[in-house]
């Protein structure tokens, strides 16, 4: 069923399934992507300032994550196979300080992409996130959407109004031998499910949320979650299984 999920910024985030996949989470991604009629959306592996390869790590429950970044570049080389998908493609930008972000911004244009994820979760600055967001506001009219991970929304007293949704993505950060990355899998599923609950206070914006599990998506719909994203589940869930996920909002 379709699912408009910035229903208030004139562009609207219009998807045919309320199912998103990340592409860092099926590696190449392109061919696998083709394949799931499931998929409502494409979100780009996060765009930084430099390349950075991707870490993936097992630990009980689940993987100690790290990002991977793609410089614009790789970005615009990799936008002509997303594009051949005939889904909207949501632009992650993961600044780790103003001066990231400013640079970012001086290649962003509008109507390349369906809407632009602010990813947070490498960023220790979060006290400035309201100049960071006029900042994005300033030179992008359509849909915003915010990215933190759990352990960051303690540090959040509001949420800014001209977001149009918030994402919730990885756990804490976390150290395996002598790597350092974020959490995901089932794992951390309770401290999504607190984070939803979090969030929910703070703005009544569209929630979309980080799937730890196959058996979280009923608790995650319960909570009024709008959207789920494919990452982690890729790597716990058949090929199969994933392809007949659905997410149907209560």
């Amino acid at each position: 069923m379709p699912i408009d999920l910035a229903p208030h910024n004139p562009y609207g985030l219009t998807l045919t399934n309320a199912v998103l996949g990340r592409c860092g989470g099926f590696g190449a991604g392109t061919d696998r992507l083709a394949n799931m009629a499931n998929l409502g959306a494409i979100i780009t592996d996060p765009l930084g300032t430099r390349d950075q390869a991707l870490q993936l790590l097992p630990t009980t429950g689940g993987v100690l994550y790290r990002s991977s970044t793609r410089t614009w570049r790789r970005a615009q080389r990799d936008a002509a196979h997303w594009q051949t998908l005939n889904l909207p493609v949501l632009l992650t930008l993961q600044p780790r300080n103003l001066q990231d972000l400013q640079e970012l911004l001086r290649n962003l244009q509008e109507g390349e992409w369906a809407a632009v994820v602010l990813d947070v979760e490498q960023s220790g600055e979060l006290q400035h996130l309201v100049r960071w967001v006029e900042l994005v506001r300033n030179q992008w009219e359509a849909p915003l959407l915010l990215q933190v991970a759990t352990d960051q929304i303690s540090q959040l007293t509001s949420i800014p109004q001209s977001i149009d949704g918030i994402m919730l993505g990885s756990g804490p950060r976390a150290k395996h031998g002598e790597h350092y990355g974020r959490l995901l899998g089932p794992a951390i599923e309770p401290l999504l499910l607190w984070g939803v609950e979090r969030l929910r206070e703070l703005s009544n914006t569209s929630l979309i949320c980080s799937a730890a599990s196959l058996a979280s998506l009923a608790s995650l719909q319960a909570l009024g979650v709008q959207a789920i994203v494919l990452d982690s589940l890729l790597w716990t869930t058949s090929t199969h299984d994933v392809a007949q996920i659905h997410f149907n909002q209560q």
